[in-house]
This record gives structure tokens, C-alpha cells and sequence, in this order.
């Protein structure tokens, strides 16, 4: 039920405070955090004002950690604090990895992607060596069943087998028609065999983060 889209804020004359209001106007963390139609799920919103945000963050001092010194006070009224981040390596991206335990990254299933894996390992390694992270987990993207597809898919589980799931989530128009809906897939059919690869994707990804917090606690 949140939307800040221009064509929305301008017909409801309802705008919701996000990341950059709170950091720009110094206001509390909970001021900007929002109940959603969905069960044990809040939000914090952004918009266009998203490129504010990473203007501002650019022009203070000590910018990588800014965003994690900000959630602090909420840590721990959640179990689980997800950033979604554009796929490009600027400061806000940057600000998500220090406040994180676990990088998850879907990767797209051709013969670019390669190199995107090689760049984004490197980048962690040698000009990120500062973030502290239990788990880096790379997802496939959506699989198309073919002789292509299925080379590539090997290759990536031969050569990165220790950071890719096992699992992967089928290529099906229902993706886009439950987008199109702005609903989720487990919305939108809770039958199909594509909500069922998503079913079994999440439940790895969230075994697998449990396992590797685990470790770096104990």
C-alpha cells in the first residue's frame, strides 16, 4: 500500500518520508518506518528523491557507515532488515554492505554475467576489504531449459560452487503479470510451480544466512 510515485503523490497529496528525510532532516528512524498490507512487514520508502539521498551521503564525512549508525536504534525490533539496492556499486549500495550481514545478488544467466561475478568478487576484495559480511550468496536468475542456459548455469556452480544456491526460479510470464498486479507471486498464484521455485529459493537463501550469522557469532 506504499507508493511514491509522482503520478500517485500528486493525486493522493500523500507524499511517505524515506531514508533521505531522515538523514536531511534529522528525524528518528521510527518516524520514517511504515506499516504495509502485508503481515509482520514495515517499510521504509524511497522515491526520486533517492539520488538526494546519494548526494548527501557523498558530502559527509565517514559516508560508508551512515545508514547503519542510523538504523541502530531498530536492529533489534526486527528479525529480518533488508536493503534493496540498485545493481551498481555507488555510496547508498556501499552504506547497505556496512549495515549487512548477508550480500544476496541475483545474477542473470548469460554470457555476460561471467564477467559481472569476476568484477563484483574482485570489488568486494580488494576496494570494499572494510565490510565485514558472513555470507556472500549469488541467485541465479530467471531459467530458461535450454542447451545454452544449462551450459552456463553449470559453469557457474563448477566455479563458484560455494557462493551460487542450488537453486534456481524457472522463466514464466506470471513474474511479470504479478508485477504488473503490484502484488507478489505468492499473491498472485499460490499454486504454480514458479511460486514453488521462489518458495524453495527464499528458504535456502534463509537457512544458509542463518547458518553462516551462526558461525560468526559462535
Amino acid at each position: 500500500g506504499i507508493d511514491n510515485r509522482k503520478q500517485t503523490v500528486l493525486r493522493t497529496r500523500k507524499y511517505y518520508k524515506g531514508l533521505f528525510e531522515a538523514l536531511n532532516d534529522d528525524l528518528n528512524i521510527e518516524e520514517v518506518i511504515y506499516n504495509t498490507n502485508s503481515k509482520n512487514i514495515d517499510i521504509i520508502p524511497e522515491s526520486s528523491k533517492l539520488f538526494n539521498l546519494e548526494v548527501y551521503l557523498n558530502s559527509q564525512s565517514f559516508r560508508e557507515a551512515i545508514i547503519k549508525e542510523k538504523i541502530s536504534p531498530i536492529i533489534n525490533s526486527y528479525d529480518v532488515i533488508l536493503f534493496d539496492n540498485n545493481p551498481s556499486w555507488d555510496i547508498v549500495s556501499i552504506n547497505s554492505l556496512y549495515a549487512s550481514d548477508i550480500l544476496v545478488a541475483p545474477v542473470g544467466i548469460d554470457s555476460n554475467s561471467q564477467e559481472t561475478i569476476e568484477f563484483f568478487i574482485e570489488t568486494l576484495n580488494t576496494h570494499l576489504k572494510g565490510i565485514k559480511l558472513s555470507d556472500v550468496i549469488f541467485a541465479p536468475g530467471f531459467f530458461e531449459n535450454n542447451e545454452i542456459k544449462r551450459s552456463i548455469l553449470k559453469s557457474y556452480q563448477k566455479n563458484y560452487n560455494n557462493l551460487f544456491t542450488k537453486g534456481n526460479i524457472r522463466k514464466a510470464t506470471i513474474v511479470d503479470e504479478a508485477s504488473f498486479m503490484k502484488c507478489s507471486i505468492f499473491e498472485y498464484d499460490t499454486k504454480s510451480a514458479v511460486t514453488e521455485d521462489f518458495k524453495r529459493l527464499f528458504i535456502e537463501i534463509w537457512d544458509r544466512s542463518l547458518s553462516a550469522i551462526d558461525k560468526k557469532v559462535n
